[in-house]
C-alpha cells in the first residue's frame, strides 16, 4: 500500500498556478478515488484534502471518463466552482464537460483527445454559469489511469476575467487612434488586406474614401492647437454616427482620413461622401463656432489591383476635389 501511494504522488504535478497544495489535493483525489481500504488514516486524509480542496481560490472539479476520451459526469466539485457557476453540488454533479464548456462539442471531445495522449495540459476554455454567463479561464488538466477503472481528470481553473478586459484594452489601444478614436495605421494593414481579399473571393464591390478637413491649418493658427484637437474630435465623432456599422475609419495622417466601405460602389460611396461633407458644412463645431468643411476622393476596387493602386486612386481624387476648389467629392 505504502509503495502504491509513494508511486501515485510521484505522478502528480510539482506545482499547478503555483500552489504546492495542489499537488496535495491531486494525490489525495487520486487515493480515495480509487482506494477500497477504509482505515482511519483515509478518513484523516480525506477531512484534510476537504479542508483545501474547499477553501483554494481556484476552481477544482473533477470527472470521470469513458475508455475513449468521451467526458462521463463530474465527481467531485469544490466551493469555489460552485459559487462561480451557480449550481448546488446536486445539479453539478450530474453534468460533465460537454454541459459547461462553451466550445462546440466536436472541439470538446478532440481536446480531451489530446488530453488523453499527452496525460497534462494548460488551456484556455470558456465555461457556462447555470444562467448563461460565460467566464473566461485558464484550466489546468490531468488525467490519471488506472487499469480497471475509468479514467478521471483533475481539473484546477482560474478566472482571468480581468486578465481577458486588459488583454482586449491593450490590443484596442494598439489599434486605435489616441486622440480622435478612429482606427491607426496599424489596423489599417489588417483591415485593407482582409477586406480586398474577401471583395475579390465573393465578387463585392469594395470603396475607399479619403477625405480631410480644409484649411485646417488655418483652426490651429487662430484657435490654437488643443481647440483644433478638439474640432478634429467633434469631426471623427460626427462621422462615426453616420457611416455604416460595417465600414472602418481610418486616421490616415493629421487631418487626412480614410472610410474602407465594403459593399459599397462607386455610386453609394458618392451618396455616403456627399451626406458626410453637407453634415459637416452644416455644422458649427465647440463652442467657439468653429466651422470645418471637408474634400472627399473617392476610388472602388479593380478586379485586377491590389493595396497601393486602389488607396492611390482615392488619394489622386481627392487631391483633384482639393484642386477644384475644396468642400466637393471626386470619383476617380
Amino acid at each position: 500500500m505504502k509503495k502504491s501511494i509513494r508511486f501515485i504522488y510521484s505522478l502528480t504535478p510539482d506545482c499547478v498556478c503555483g500552489k504546492k497544495g495542489v499537488r496535495f489535493i491531486y494525490f489525495i483525489l487520486f487515493l480515495i478515488i480509487y482506494s477500497n481500504k477504509k482505515n482511519k488514516e483515509i478518513e484523516k486524509l480525506y477531512t484534510r484534502f476537504n479542508l483545501i480542496f474547499d477553501n483554494i481560490y481556484d476552481l477544482a472539479y473533477v470527472t470521470e471518463f469513458a475508455p475513449d476520451a468521451v467526458p462521463r459526469h463530474f465527481i467531485e466539485v469544490n466551493d469555489m466552482t460552485l459559487k462561480t457557476l451557480g449550481y448546488s453540488k446536486n445539479e453539478f454533479l450530474k453534468l460533465n464537460h460537454l454541459d459547461v464548456i462553451n466550445a462546440d462539442k466536436k472541439d470538446i471531445l478532440n481536446m480531451m483527445k489530446l488530453l488523453f495522449e499527452k496525460g497534462t495540459m494548460t488551456y484556455p476554455a470558456e465555461i457556462k454559469t447555470k444562467y448563461g454567463k460565460i467566464i473566461p479561464l485558464e484550466v489546468t488538466s490531468r488525467i490519471y489511469k488506472i487499469p480497471g477503472q475509468p479514467p478521471v481528470v483533475v481539473c484546477i481553473a482560474r478566472d482571468i476575467t480581468d486578465r481577458v478586459k486588459m488583454e482586449k484594452e491593450l490590443k484596442r489601444l494598439s489599434e486605435v487612434d489616441s486622440l480622435t478614436g478612429a482606427y491607426n495605421r496599424n489596423k489599417y494593414k489588417d483591415i485593407i488586406s482582409k477586406e480586398i481579399e474577401r471583395a475579390k473571393r465573393y465578387k463585392y464591390p469594395l470603396s475607399a474614401i479619403m477625405f480631410d478637413l480644409n484649411f485646417f491649418k488655418e483652426v490651429n493658427d487662430k484657435y490654437g492647437h488643443v481647440t483644433g484637437d478638439e474640432v478634429l474630435k467633434d469631426m471623427v465623432s460626427l462621422i462615426m454616427r453616420n457611416i455604416r456599422s460595417g465600414d472602418y475609419l481610418i486616421r490616415w495622417g493629421g487631418e487626412e482620413f480614410l472610410i474602407i466601405a465594403p459593399y459599397a460602389s462607386s455610386k453609394d460611396a458618392y451618396l455616403l461622401a456627399e451626406k458626410l461633407r453637407t453634415q459637416a458644412e452644416l455644422r458649427y463645431f465647440l463652442s467657439e463656432g468653429v466651422r470645418v468643411t471637408l474634400s472627399f476622393g473617392i476610388a472602388s476596387l479593380n478586379e485586377s489591383e491590389y493595396e497601393m493602386s486602389f488607396i492611390k486612386r482615392a488619394d489622386d481624387a481627392l487631391y483633384k476635389a482639393k484642386n477644384s476648389g475644396r468642400n466637393r467629392t471626386e470619383v476617380y
